[in-house]
């Protein structure tokens, strides 16, 4: 996922790009989240931050949440789509 950010993210706008079109595809941000969230949920274990390489400053619970939070406005317009961000959002572990 670093890499993933490095290469398809912009530092001032929250969620992923495509490489090629530009462009932010929903559902892929949803799946974003939903990996970004599973990666928080790891590094609250002891025994995964003993173990794992731990990019320093990663907090992807935030980034997770920063994208939720930017797609929450047009989930609704992406019909069955926006299961992906009903699926992504139940992976939250923190109160809305």
């Amino acid at each position: 996922m670093q890499f993933a950010g490095r290469m398809l993210r912009e530092a001032s706008s929250p969620g992923f790009f495509d490489g090629e079109t530009g462009v932010k595809p929903f559902t892929m941000n949803c799946e974003a989240a939903s990996v970004l969230f599973r990666l928080a949920a790891l590094h609250e274990s002891d025994d995964y931050r003993g173990a794992a390489v731990v990019a320093a400053g990663a907090d992807y619970g935030r980034d997770a949440a920063n994208i939720l939070y930017e797609l929450a406005i047009e989930a609704p317009r992406h019909g069955l789509e926006s299961a992906a961000f009903g699926l992504a959002a139940s992976e939250w572990h923190s109160p809305l």
